[in-house]
This record gives C-alpha cells, structure tokens and sequence, in this order.
C-alpha cells in the first residue's frame, strides 16, 4: 500500500537515504527541509532529479522546523496534493557541537529549538490529519544523548525522547503509533544510513497498531 510520507531534515545524508528508500518503496514522499531554494538548493534539485529519472514521487517541500507557520504551509501543501499524511518521520534530533562545553544562553536556545520545539510543531500539524484518517504513524529519528555530547545538546534529546515516549501513549489512542529510533545507534556508527533508511521503510509497511522503542537494528 502507497503512504504519504513527510520527512524533516531531509537534504541530510540520512534524510536522503531515507527518503529515496521510501520513494523507491512506491510511496509519496515529500522531503521537507529548510532553504530548499539557497543553501539546500543542491540537494533539492538532486531529489527532483532523482524522481524525475525513476518516475518516483518525491518532492522537496519548504520545511521550516523553528517556524509554525512554514510547517503548518508544508503540511496543508502534503494534503491537498495527496488527501492524507499518513507518515511523519522526525530527522531532526542532532548533536551541536559545543567546542568550549561553556553554553551561552543563546547557545541554549538554538539546541532547544532544534532538538525539542520542532518536533512538536511538526505534530501539531500533520496529528490533527491523522486523527481524521483514524490512523498514522510517528517515527523519531534520534533520542537521547550519546556519551561526548555536550550536555545542553544531550539533555534536550533526552527531553524528546521522554515527550516523544509520553506523547505516543497520547495519540495511540487516536489510532497513531510511534516508532523511537535512538541517538545511540546513529551517533555512534551502530548502523549506517542504508540500514536506518531500510528500517525506516519497514516500519511504514508495518501493520498498524503497535509503538516501538528500537533498541537494535538487525
């Protein structure tokens, strides 16, 4: 069965091996990211390319996480084009590096917006959807922290993780489900991005009515 898919951070190496395994899969996938027109262009006329010379549909979409107007834009985009989103896969929970491990202020709130806020505009977009539909299903990229990590990075992935895990019994209830994938096996190398793209795919195929913490990706 085709999904519609929308993927954050998705000019990321890991976002493109995870959204051209899902076009590939046969699903609809829109690969969200921020300045697909500047900085990101490169990388978005890649994708279009790509699409283009498979007969895939992917597409870029303006996605920007620290703002919910532009993520609310993309999403009611995704759903007047396809009718649903069906998938939400966060790509979004990085490390940022702290060279001095002497966190400003500033500092601070960049690593909060990126790692905790933009999640959750994100869900407050595409849930609503879900829920008319009576099912969907949430994938985080990234939980908590890795050993190295400066502490402000470490500790707001922690926080997602723990939202992430308190959010998923929420929508559950709603007919979502939840997949956390954590920081420990992409951070450390544990798997590579082939193997997260494929697992990534597998879980939108699975059957509905299940949320998972993934310890390990075989």
């Amino acid at each position: 069965m085709r999904r519609t898919v929308l993927v954050s951070h998705a000019m990321s190496p890991l976002g493109v091996a995870v959204t051209r395994r899902l076009a590939e899969s046969g699903h609809a996938v829109y690969a969200g990211d921020l300045d697909i027109d500047g900085v990101n262009a490169a990388p978005a006329a890649a994708a279009r390319r790509y699409a283009a010379q498979k007969s895939f549909l992917l597409r870029p979409v303006e996605l920007d996480p620290h703002s919910q107007r532009s993520v609310t834009c993309a999403v009611a985009t995704i759903i007047k084009e396809q009718r649903r989103i069906d998938v939400m896969v966060h790509n979004g929970l990085w490390p940022v590096a702290d060279p001095d491990h002497r966190p400003t202020p500033g500092y601070t709130d960049k690593v909060h917006h990126a790692n905790l806020l933009g999640a959750q505009r994100l869900n407050r977009a595409v849930v609503p959807q879900m829920r008319r539909q009576g099912e969907g299903l949430l994938v985080y990229l990234g939980g908590a922290g890795y050993d190295g990590e400066s502490s402000v990075s470490a500790a707001t992935k922690v926080a997602a993780d723990s939202l992430a895990a308190v959010h998923a019994a929420k929508v559950a209830r709603l007919g979502i489900d939840t997949t956390i994938i954590p920081e420990r096996l992409i951070a450390k190398g544990t798997v590579n991005d082939s193997a997260l793209a494929a697992a990534v795919a597998a879980l939108v195929l699975a059957p509905p009515g299940r949320s998972l913490f993934l310890a390990q990706i075989d």
